[in-house]
């Protein structure tokens, strides 16, 4: 397996080059990468500290600076070493410029400014953690979405990453043989979608996180034939409210929280 040193560079919070990273390097198979993320880097000596790393371990640089100068000390230092280094979004940026026939105005930071899109990520976010495993059900009717699903399918964590999106997502445990919340089901303006994975796959998990609790005793919790007919029960009791359903074996909480964004959309539509 190849290895390989990243120094992700940035005047800002380095968000968007971790994102394309992550999605570059995605692309390579037995590829290992070692990844330095560089954020704030906006003086002349901050810059130098960074470089002292990269002359130590030498690898790809990917930068979203907007300061000339530092970009051809970091040129410089590229061909010096004899590796790569990647503006990821000079290119694009030239190209809509020329279609807009403006200007861009490439100031360190613009795109995370403080406006309603942030405020709404900040208040989707407070609403999820207070709401998470079935917290304060009975103030649920300012939600967007509501997650449904047994326990240890990724409710939490798909919650997190759509409130960081901007939704207001609360998640409920499925328990067999507890009664469902009644005031959730007469819920007619929030989303539900049921979350369920491999009978397998769940046992796997569940074993995994009772051994991280020093538990080490059997039980249905992680009994493969009561798992299933748990999932089979979860399955049904969506199907007959009308909610609906993702399989989420195998899917990263981008995918999920990306499919379920996209049926968000389409119920509101049709309503």
């Amino acid at each position: 397996m190849k290895k390989t040193y990243v120094h992700l560079i940035s005047d800002s919070t380095g968000d968007t080059l971790s994102i394309i990273a992550k999605t570059v390097f995605a692309q390579f198979d037995q590829v290992e990468t070692k990844q330095y993320l560089w954020a704030l880097v906006k003086t002349r000596t901050q810059l130098e500290r960074v470089l002292a790393v990269i002359r130590q371990r030498p690898g790809i640089i990917m930068h979203t600076i907007s300061n000339e100068e530092h970009v051809s000390i970091l040129e410089e230092e590229s061909k010096a070493n004899n590796i790569p280094c990647v503006e990821v979004l000079r290119n694009v940026v030239r190209k809509v410029a020329c279609y807009l026939k403006k200007e861009p105005n490439p100031e360190p930071g613009k795109h995370h400014v403080i406006d309603k899109e942030y405020f709404k990520r900040v208040g989707a976010i407070n609403f999820t953690i207070t709401h998470d495993d079935g917290q304060y059900t009975e103030n649920l009717r300012n939600a967007n979405i509501i997650l449904v699903g047994p326990s240890r399918t990724s409710k939490s964590p798909t919650s997190m990453y759509l409130a960081y999106k901007g939704f207001k997502t609360a998640n409920i445990p499925y328990v067999s043989g507890v009664e469902f919340p009644k005031e959730l089901k007469e819920l007619k303006r929030v989303f539900f979608v049921g979350l369920l994975i491999c009978a397998k796959r769940l046992v796997e998990i569940r074993k995994s996180r009772l051994l991280s609790m020093s538990e080490h005793h059997h039980t249905s919790y992680v009994d493969e034939e009561k798992v299933k007919e748990e999932m089979l029960e979860a399955k049904r009791f969506c199907v007959k409210n009308g909610w609906p359903i993702i399989d989420i074996t195998n899917k990263s909480v981008e995918e999920t929280s990306a499919r379920i964004i996209q049926m968000y959309y389409s119920w509101r539509k049709k309503k």
